[in-house]
């Protein structure tokens, strides 16, 4: 009986010092998309500006490149508005949501990275703790509110998604949801009103 718990136990310690090294090489794989995306951005704004003009294509690129800076986001907005006044609108919300939300997932893996650091802050902040329940059990409906209303604190919930284990897919899923409906009403608005 006693060797079966230390065996557990050594069990535990090794499959924890693999999920470090596993959060470790996550947060230094999606540091280094962000840092070419983010000189993309900034160094080949030119380049950038070549995709404006390929349609669906160009908003699903500038989309995804405004969400994948992470905590430096970049306007994508306009790209929708403009996109509905000579594009489909529907094809328009759907395709820059989509790469918005392919961008938004970078913050989500970097969460999903230091996900052991957040549930120590979360057990060990009484405050914080409390909420966390609340947190898990509604993290779809604000993730999906997060993607649809403009704010700058969305790659914080991408962040705290990843941090509280929350599927990859149920994010996306929330994410592609709410970035789809916002930019299709951006888009109608282009549309009626850039005529």
């Amino acid at each position: 009986m006693q060797q079966n718990s230390q065996a557990n136990k050594e069990l535990e310690a090794q499959e924890l010092h693999n999920l470090k090294g596993h959060g470790i090489l996550i947060v230094v794989v999606s540091l280094l998309i962000f840092v070419v995306v983010l000189w993309l951005t900034v160094f080949q704004r030119e380049l950038l500006l070549r995709f404006s003009s390929l349609g669906y294509f160009g908003l699903l690129i500038t989309n995804f490149l405004g969400s994948a800076t992470v905590f430096f986001p970049l306007p994508a907005t306009f790209s929708s508005i403009l996109g509905g006044n000579t594009l489909n609108p529907y094809f328009v919300g759907f395709f820059a949501g989509l790469g918005s939300a392919l961008g938004d997932l970078l913050g989500f893996i970097l969460g999903f990275g230091a996900r052991n650091v957040a549930n120590r802050i979360f057990h060990k902040d009484q405050f914080l703790g409390r909420f966390e329940p609340w947190i898990r059990k509604n993290a779809l409906l604000a993730v999906f509110l997060f993607a649809f209303f403009p704010n700058p604190f969305f790659d914080g919930v991408g962040l705290l998604a990843g941090a509280l284990n929350l599927k990859m897919r149920d994010f996306f899923l929330a994410t592609l949801a709410g970035r789809v409906l916002r930019n299709t009403l951006l888009a109608l608005t282009g549309q009626r009103f850039l005529d």
